[in-house]
């Protein structure tokens, strides 16, 4: 009898033994960024996991995540289910725990401190039921730069071009403290930390770097003109215009076409001046420049002959004084007939 019922309590064992290694071969399901996954915690489908001075019922799910990647987790359960996340780093170490269901349902956001694999353990405090998990990627780039930024204990200050400035190049992402020498520097992974550029890098190469430019020869159609240490450079992949780098504000500023026919002004000795009275008016291409007057050019309208690169006048005020109304401009004013 004795030996029965010995019998009977190893075979008891055995088959909770057998039960138990089931439930711990749950297959651990690959969450995807953005988009929610259904979950059942009961007794067939999770297993039994130590939490705490007791056994829970929980369900595990991977993710891969990069360094400085930030992630948010948001699990809203169904009906009347305590839940509690709790999240591994690569290493198996809790990184995370949280079990405020509406803390939960809005999401907890964490920043990945290494590259790898996750878990993500979601358990059932006290029931069992039905829930929805989701996972989402913020953007990764600059989230790594932060921080970066954080592991090398610098606090980010904007980024407005001022010289007294650390300018740091994170990957793609470009970050400003005080609390370093000014200057540029790029963040180097193998080692984590900021090195000063070196001077032996032009100006032309930090402009293309830091922009993302792409130089190109000039002289083709559609392109970008940059001035840049007195010469002309231009760019393939940029908004085609006129540019010059403004060395302050460390920017690519916009250059306003130049008007020929005020340089032509110009080359004749005027001074142009906003059209109104006692002003003398030209007519040049079919617009009106206005010049303030000169010893040979009196107040009045005129319209500008390209063929004979005269002017002729249209109205003037009386003036006793002036008898030739084709009056060109002395060679010492202009050097050059009107």
């Amino acid at each position: 009898m004795l030996y029965r019922r010995v019998l009977k309590s190893i075979a008891a064992i055995a088959v909770c033994g057998a039960i138990a290694q089931t439930l711990s071969a749950q297959a651990i399901e690959t969450l995807s960024s953005g988009r929610s996954t259904p979950g059942t915690l009961n007794s067939t489908r999770s297993q039994l996991v130590p939490d705490g001075n007791a056994h829970r019922l929980a369900n595990d799910y991977n993710f891969v995540g990069e360094l400085g990647e930030q992630i948010t987790i948001a699990i809203e359960a169904q009906g009347n289910l305590d839940l509690k996340l709790v999240v591994f780093n690569p290493l198996d170490e809790v990184v995370l725990s949280q079990s405020n269901d509406n803390l939960l349902k809005q999401g907890i956001t964490y920043t990945l401190r290494s590259g790898g694999t996750y878990r993500i353990r979601v358990l059932a405090e006290n029931n069992q039921g039905n829930y929805t998990i989701k996972i989402e990627a913020a953007n990764r780039d600059a989230a790594r730069a932060d921080l970066v930024m954080g592991d090398l204990g610098y606090t980010p200050t904007i980024c407005n071009g001022n010289p007294d400035l650390a300018v740091i190049q994170i990957g793609s992402e470009t970050r400003c403290t005080r609390d370093a020498q000014a200057g540029e520097y790029l963040y180097n992974e193998t080692d984590n930390k900021a090195y000063p550029v070196q001077e032996t890098e032009t100006l032309k190469d930090r402009i293309a770097r830091e922009f993302g430019l792409q130089w190109v020869p000039c002289g083709g159609p559609g392109l970008a003109e940059i001035s840049l240490e007195g010469e002309t450079l231009c760019i393939g992949n940029y908004p085609a215009g006129e540019y010059r780098y403004n060395v302050a504000t460390n920017r690519l500023d916009p250059v306003q076409p130049v008007d020929r026919n005020v340089a032509l002004l110009r080359e004749w000795g005027l001074t142009p001046t906003q059209c109104g009275n006692n002003v003398v008016s030209i007519s040049i291409d079919g617009k009106q420049y206005c010049t303030l007057p000169t010893e040979w050019l009196t107040i009045g309208t005129y319209r500008y002959l390209p063929a004979q690169d005269r002017l002729e006048p249209l109205s003037q005020p009386y003036n006793p004084d002036y008898t030739n109304i084709n009056t060109e401009p002395q060679p010492n004013n202009t050097g050059s007939g009107l």
